[in-house]
């Protein structure tokens, strides 16, 4: 592929050196009194064209580095940050926070718990997480889910195995399923909560 691409370009060059303006563009079809320069460097641009991905030149897609991005940010939060049910500590120190609204009413705002659970569920304490605040669990469960798609299709669009756009779309779909789902959990374990919290119940 390297000796191909080395005489294509070889070729170029002399070309321009020696021809008129009107005979320099090497995309054109073949033109009567064209030389045997000309056609060998047209042949040699047709075998190019059939063979797109066997450049060894090859850019990361925006997917593969979304993807990545994703994966590295869960990675360093399950490094840093630890925690379980009475609390969560980032680098070895604790978070000293307090809701202000389950302080002033007793009753749990919307994201009580939602931290804890996503310290909990990075550290692969899913039940522990659920039980904590679904919404958490949810959350970690679909950006895992999202950067192994990512990575996976940026993969095989970086190999040229196939193409993307179908998955594209059902992953388009699937991500407003989630987000949907994600919001009727997270709204549904926080009134579970407030139920739970409820004076007299």
């Amino acid at each position: 592929m390297t000796h191909l691409s080395c005489k294509v370009w070889g070729r170029l060059f002399n070309l321009v050196g020696r021809t008129p303006p009107s005979a320099r563009d090497p995309l054109a079809a073949h033109r009567p009194g064209q030389g045997p320069d000309q056609e060998r460097l047209q042949g040699d641009l047709r075998r190019l064209r059939g063979l797109p991905h066997e450049f060894p030149a090859r850019v990361l897609s925006a997917k593969t580095v979304v993807g990545a991005l994703i994966a590295a940010d869960l990675l360093v939060l399950r490094l840093l940050v630890s925690g379980d049910e009475n609390g969560v500590t980032v680098a070895g120190r604790p978070l000293d926070w307090v809701c202000a609204f389950r302080r002033q009413t007793g009753l749990p705002c919307p994201t009580c718990g939602i931290t804890r659970s996503v310290v909990l569920a990075l550290h692969g304490e899913w039940w522990r997480a659920w039980r904590m605040s679904p919404g958490g669990a949810v959350l970690v469960a679909g950006l895992v889910a999202a950067a192994m798609v990512l990575l996976g299709l940026g993969v095989v669009e970086w190999l040229g195995k196939a193409k993307t756009g179908r998955a594209e779309k059902s992953l388009r779909l699937a991500a407003l399923v989630y987000a949907a789902g994600a919001a009727a959990v997270w709204l549904g374990g926080w009134i579970a909560q407030l139920v739970a919290a409820w004076p007299g119940h």
